[in-house]
């Protein structure tokens, strides 16, 4: 949904988990049992400021219907019931009242823009996992692998889907809401050009040998 319905997509505030906090409270009471994992639930650009700061995640929503949240572990995590969402019609893979896999729902041109998301995500993966492991001195490295592998999967099965016949260049929402180390995750910072003419075009550039590039333009 992030990839496809960004103007329907919104971000929470940080949703602070104190551990300090009241006895009954539910989010101090996710913070208190993360015990030495909180720095990677943390802002970790804010934690090397203030040791004191607290652990967090995001929530997310699709038209302001709660449908998940951020995790340092798999980048978000989905909700355990959507049975009771309204306004899904749009949603072709929404059926039962659950989400199915999108694949067999998705046109070539939606396809084309899960593609240009998961693709950005994952060349973004490394640098988000140094991000959530930045205070790891001393305790054992956080392995995302396996969120790594599953994602890099899909990449390549949106890729045969299409038969190989997709960009790799386009648009790509942005999610300014986020934190660290999310924004880091979802960072999509593609180089738009204006020519002569006032019209847009990306620049992309495709190896055609070891020691020799060609420019590409995708115009819109």
């Amino acid at each position: 949904m992030m990839a496809l319905y960004s103007d329907r997509i919104s971000i929470s505030k940080p949703v602070v988990m104190n551990a300090k906090g009241g006895d009954y409270e539910i989010a101090s009471a996710f913070g208190r049992m993360l015990f030495n994992d909180k720095d990677i639930w943390s802002n970790q650009d804010v934690l090397a400021q203030d040791p004191d700061a607290q652990p967090y995640i995001h929530l997310l929503y699709y038209k302001d219907q709660l449908i998940g949240g951020t995790s340092p572990l798999t980048g978000v995590f989905t909700g355990v019931n959507y049975s009771n969402l309204n306004g899904m019609n749009d949603i072709s893979w929404y059926r039962n009242g659950k989400l199915e896999d999108p694949m067999p729902y998705l046109s070539p041109e939606q396809l084309q823009k899960l593609y240009l998301f998961v693709k950005n995500m994952n060349g973004n993966l490394d640098a988000f996992e140094n991000k959530v492991n930045q205070f790891r001195q001393d305790e054992q490295r956080i392995n995302i692998d396996g969120f790594k592998s599953m994602s890099r999967d899909w990449e390549s099965e949106i890729l045969q889907k299409a038969h190989g016949n997709l960009r790799n260049m386009g648009s790509i929402p942005t999610y300014g809401a986020l934190s660290c180390p999310f924004n880091v995750l979802f960072c999509s910072d593609v180089p738009v050009y204006m020519k002569p003419d006032f019209t847009f075009y990306i620049y992309e550039w495709n190896r055609l040998s070891e020691n020799r590039r060609h420019p590409e333009s995708s115009q819109f």
